[in-house]
């Protein structure tokens, strides 16, 4: 498996609620970079992450966004990176606002 993609399905994992409370374990397939976003079918939460649920969140994001991380080296044949500079992006964005929740 590629580098990032057990980390962000973890991140995944942690932070959503699902729809009849099963996860989609194969959703993610069908993601491909040249069509855009693709969103998941989850409820919104009712209530907020616990203290502990958006520590972990915040510590699964630093790992990957970090510049000196394996994750975000590049992997492949031709070396792409699992993550856009998009993606980078929102994720420190998420990580900066999150610190004051």
């Amino acid at each position: 498996k590629r580098g990032v993609l057990p980390h962000l399905l973890a991140l995944r994992s942690l932070l959503a609620d699902w729809n009849n409370g099963t996860e989609s374990k194969n959703d993610y397939r069908d993601y491909k970079r040249n069509k855009g976003k693709v969103m998941a079918a989850f409820p919104h939460r009712v209530v907020g992450p616990s203290t502990s649920q958006l520590q972990l969140a915040r510590s699964i994001v630093r790992a990957i966004c970090d510049e000196t991380s394996e994750l975000r080296q590049g992997s492949g044949i031709r070396g792409k990176e699992d993550l856009t500079k998009d993606d980078i992006e929102a994720m420190n964005d998420f990580y900066r606002i999150s610190f004051a929740f």
